[in-house]
């Protein structure tokens, strides 16, 4: 017996070792996508941003009115997309470091949807978002900051990567205990190779090689950090999460989360 305990203890302890090292790959080739990713995703719109601004300063004197308008337009488009990337980040690396607190409050259903709607006119003023909520009073437990980035990050992936798309809509009801949200637009789709993984992984977008067309699916060539952090927020509630492609065109994402209790306790 003491034998058998023995080996036990022993082979317990290097499985969990083995586990253990496991997680460190995993979290040092994820610190990697990122740093290789960020590095060009920043660049980007800094680039813009550094021209933009250097020609206004330069020729400020022969710039039309509506030139102006034009290049401060680009400029906050793209500090606007970088602020948004910034708090992708910040969550990231909370979630990998095991610090993504939750703060819990009971948060009216639709008290939350005219904050995102509201945010978001603020970036797309001219797209329309159709918004369908339930007839009854809906709370959840939930954390309504992380849940506003979600629904937030889903709209702006639409906006990014949801080529010859026109609408987006939101419906929100209620289905016994928990509350689905659903965003779905009419473009062009996810891929199904990337749809697999989407909410897995950090996806890292290439830059189409010389002569190469830019693929249907992106406005930007970014990494996808939006949907893994949306993903890490709803498992966090213990909630659900779905995306699938409809027909005839366009595509679904839905998260579910619970009515009562304490969503991620």
């Amino acid at each position: 017996m003491l034998i058998v305990t023995i080996m036990t203890s022993t082979m317990t302890t290097q499985i969990k070792r083995h586990e253990q090292k496991k997680r460190e790959i995993e979290t040092e080739r994820i610190r990697a996508d990122l740093l290789r990713a960020v590095s060009h995703d920043i660049r980007t719109p800094l680039t813009s941003i550094y021209g933009s601004s250097s020609t206004l300063l330069e020729c400020a004197d022969v710039l039309t009115d509506a030139k102006k308008e034009q290049l401060l337009q680009g400029i906050r488009e793209d500090a606007e997309w970088l602020t948004n990337m910034v708090g992708n980040l910040i969550s990231v690396t909370k979630i990998e470091d095991g610090r993504l607190n939750l703060q819990i409050v009971d948060t009216s259903v639709e008290e939350l949807m005219d904050v995102v709607l509201e945010k978001f006119k603020r970036r797309y003023p001219e797209q329309e978002v159709f918004l369908s909520l339930p007839d009854e009073f809906v709370s959840i437990p939930v954390d309504p900051i992380l849940i506003e980035q979600v629904i937030l990050n889903i709209l702006e992936n639409a906006m990014q990567h949801a080529e010859g798309m026109k609408t987006i809509g939101i419906t929100v009801s209620k289905w016994d205990d928990k509350v689905s949200f659903e965003i779905t637009d009419d473009g062009c789709g996810i891929p199904e190779n990337i749809r697999q993984k989407l909410f897995s992984e950090i996806i890292e977008k290439k830059n189409p090689a010389a002569g190469q067309k830019k693929p249907i699916d992106g406005k930007r060539y970014n990494m996808g950090l939006g949907m893994y952090v949306c993903s890490a927020i709803i498992k966090a509630h213990q909630g659900e999460f779905f995306v699938k492609n409809l027909l005839p065109k366009g595509c679904s994402f839905q998260f579910l989360l619970k009515t009562e209790g304490e969503n991620g306790k």
